[in-house]
């Protein structure tokens, strides 16, 4: 008896530091303590350097779980917030249990401040949270197209209950980003409209679902990534605009979104506003965020930086620290490295003694946590309340998942017909003529969804074909094969596509092009097609629901979401 004490002991403190859900039941209730209630003045008196420090950052980490050094970071109040990216998730029930450990962590610390737990769950080709079975949201682009609202809720909602039932209390979403460079790959879909004010109203629904659960949205990418022709994730990016345009196209979503209300936070991106800036990109930039931003716009909410690992940052700081002093300075509150444990190690360790040594001011410190602890506050009591009333919130998603397919086929958008009839009746003669026809699949979902109507058609998987040394010989067997056939189906999805496109030309094979990525990609060779047609994403229920509009339906109501300045779709 004697040892059962310290035994019991040992062991709890053992199933705590590896197994720390094994614990939840008895303290989820008690989740956060007194945070909710206690004054926010009240919490920064007591707070440490190292803390206040650790409720500006946010860690992406690598693999499906914390290792002991994010473990200890949390614990010790040293790492506030938690980035979650697609290689952090194998399945629903790890990626639960992966966010549980890090707010049993988190609630163990001395303050029991919560954490921001983050992701990019956007709808159509950004979601860093995939696993089977996940019912995914389609693209901004095709929202739009749809010109239904109500699609554009159930898609929102679809996403924000997606997060809610793993536990992410933050969406870095939706984009702002009003597209008028048709050159842009980047953002391509991920946009609501060229136009300002309907970017304004289909994003401030999305906002508005996630609002209804607790859960924080982070518009982005300010002051706008749709002008651009390049990725700031690998390359120093300048946008020449005049920033009379920046002000009355591209920030316009801002200003409405700040006018009513909802704009809580946002994200600056990684690029160089030569207008604004010649020197630093957004996320360094005093003119862009205590200029633009804060004394133009009089935004009060906070400010989350692109990842500062990206190299439109990296290139231009050459130094995490360096990165760090620049968006502290320029207005940043939240600073987000989101890949390298040398790097998080290096902030650990150095960013307090910039403080320390008077490099960095704590009053200023002290202002960008206020506003962390201000949002926290206003947001993650009522997520919590919800996901505990929730459970897993299987039923909700699974219903809001159904309406979304019922209602998804209304943006599937007819670019292109040249051959007089509708596209049903067309496809309908080509199989009772018994037409020999080729189908070059992007995806296994496309390849699936081809076979269920053209079961007779030949299906070439398009996704190796790449013009080099090595697939010379291949692409000249490809090339000779393809002659035999009367008519090809083209699963549009990327630049190596457009080859495919060549070939078919070259051996004058008809064909029809079905989009399911960049759209505005296919539009340089679209007049080649017999038809086009676009779901604007790759996702089983927008690929899907194309073969349904195409196949079975005949007529299309999506209306293209983008018009440019001296460049229109083929019509």
């Amino acid at each position: 008896m004697k040892y059962l004490i310290p035994i019991t002991i040992c062991v709890l403190f053992i199933l705590f530091l590896f197994y720390p859900t094994a614990l939840y039941s008895s303290t989820k209730k008690e989740l956060y303590g007194d945070f909710f209630e206690a004054d926010i003045d009240d919490i920064l008196e007591n707070m440490s350097l190292k803390e206040k420090i650790g409720q500006i950052l946010m860690f992406g980490f690598k693999g499906y779980d914390i290792d002991d050094d994010y473990r200890k970071w949390i614990s010790s109040g040293e790492l506030g917030n938690i980035k979650i990216f697609l290689r952090n998730v194998r399945s629903k029930t790890q990626l639960s249990t992966l966010v549980t450990d890090i707010l049993i962590y988190n609630d163990n610390t001395r303050l029991r401040i919560p954490p921001f737990i983050a992701t990019d769950l956007e709808g159509g080709m950004v979601n860093h949270i995939r696993y089977d079975g996940i019912p995914l949201a389609p693209s901004a682009a095709l929202v739009s197209a749809s010109g239904d609202y109500k699609l554009a809720r159930l898609a929102a909602k679809l996403i924000a209950n997606n997060l809610l039932s793993v536990g992410i209390n933050m969406n870095l979403a939706p984009c702002f980003d009003v597209l008028t460079n048709p050159e842009n790959r980047v953002i391509d879909t991920r946009s609501y409209s060229s136009d300002p004010e309907v970017v304004y109203r289909i994003a401030s629904i999305f906002i508005d679902e996630h609002r209804k659960l607790g859960i924080i949205t982070v518009p982005k990418h300010f002051p706008g990534h749709g002008m651009s022709n390049f990725d700031s994730h690998t390359t120093v990016g300048i946008v020449d605009i005049d920033l009379e345009k920046i002000l009355k196209i591209h920030i316009l979503p801002y200003l409405d979104a700040q006018g009513d209300g909802t704009l809580d936070a946002l994200m600056v991106s990684n690029i160089i506003y030569s207008s604004i800036d010649e020197k630093y990109p957004a996320s360094l930039s005093t003119p862009v965020i205590n200029g633009l931003l804060r004394d133009y716009l009089g935004f009060r909410g906070i400010v989350v930086t692109d990842d500062l690992e990206m190299k439109g940052a990296e290139g231009v700081a050459t130094d995490p620290i360096n990165a760090f002093i620049l968006s502290f300075n320029a207005g940043c509150d939240i600073l987000l490295f989101a890949h390298s444990k040398e790097v998080h190690k290096k902030l650990v360790d150095e960013v307090p003694v910039l403080f320390t040594s008077g490099v960095l001011n704590e009053k200023i410190l002290n202002e960008k946590v206020r506003r962390v602890l201000y949002l926290k506050k206003k947001y993650l009591k009522k997520f919590y309340e919800i996901k505990e009333g929730r459970g897993a919130n299987e039923l909700l998603v699974n219903t809001t998942e159904k309406q979304v397919r019922d209602r998804i086929g209304k943006g599937i958008t007819l670019l292109l017909n040249k051959t007089g009839k509708s596209t049903n009746e067309f496809f309908r003669e080509m199989r009772n003529n018994s037409v020999k026809g080729i189908i070059i699949s992007p995806s296994g979902t496309f390849t699936s969804l081809s076979s269920k109507y053209l079961p007779d058609w030949k299906v070439i998987d398009a996704w190796y074909l790449y013009r080099n040394r090595k697939n010379k010989k291949r692409i000249r067997y490809l090339t000779n094969k393809i002659k035999g056939y009367k008519f090809a189906i083209v699963g549009f999805s990327n630049e190596k596509h457009l080859l495919w496109l060549k070939i078919l030309d070259k051996c004058k094979v008809p064909y029809a092009l079905f989009i399911v990525d960049h759209p505005l990609l296919a539009f340089k060779v679209i007049n080649n097609a017999k038809i086009a047609v676009t779901s604007y994403g790759s996702f089983l229920t927008s690929v899907d629901a194309m073969f349904r509009r195409v196949f079975e339906v005949g007529e299309f109501t999506g209306v293209f979401p983008y018009k440019f300045y001296n460049w229109l779709p083929a019509n």
